[in-house]
């Protein structure tokens, strides 16, 4: 456990740094979730489980690492940065057996931060990022399961400080 967090604050510092030189930041805010105490024994697979219900939880092929290592790769959509647009977008998918991604919406309209922007460039680039990402589905009792996903990613202009 002491690992994983050292190697989360490991990440989070060095995208932060690398994007505070770029001038803006896109990451994912990550959240605790709550793990229910019983799983189904025996998990229907044309289910789709949201994410609490599943007991080994989807992950992008490669890792949270390359997940994480995209989206600080990702250029700031321009009608953003030209307009100083910042959001945070929300993302909702399913993950089927297969690690297939399909039911992508994303939304920024308020739900989230009603103080920040909309930004439609934003939610297309995500939706774009989301789509070309190849997963590991989530598993009950060893069993692969259609999976509900979701996820908030944060669009942040810093001002450089010369």
């Amino acid at each position: 456990m002491k690992l994983f967090f050292f190697i989360f604050l490991s990440l989070f510092f060095s995208t932060e740094s690398l994007s505070q030189e770029k001038g803006y930041q896109i990451e994912m805010m990550s959240g605790l979730m709550m793990v229910p105490q019983s799983f189904p024994s025996e998990p229907d697979t044309l289910k789709f489980y949201h994410y609490e219900e599943v007991q080994i939880m989807p992950e992008p092929i490669g890792g949270w690492s390359v997940f994480y290592d995209l989206l600080a790769k990702l250029e700031y959509p321009q009608e953003a940065k030209k307009n100083n647009l910042e959001a945070d977008i929300g993302v909702y998918f399913h993950i089927d057996r297969s690690g297939n991604v399909n039911g992508i919406k994303a939304y920024d309209k308020g739900i989230i931060t009603p103080e920040r922007g909309q930004c439609e460039s934003c939610r297309l680039l995500i939706e774009e990022v989301i789509r070309g990402t190849k997963w590991k589905p989530g598993e009950i009792h060893e069993v692969k399961v259609n999976t509900k996903y979701d996820m908030i990613i944060s669009f942040d202009i810093w001002i450089k400080k010369e």
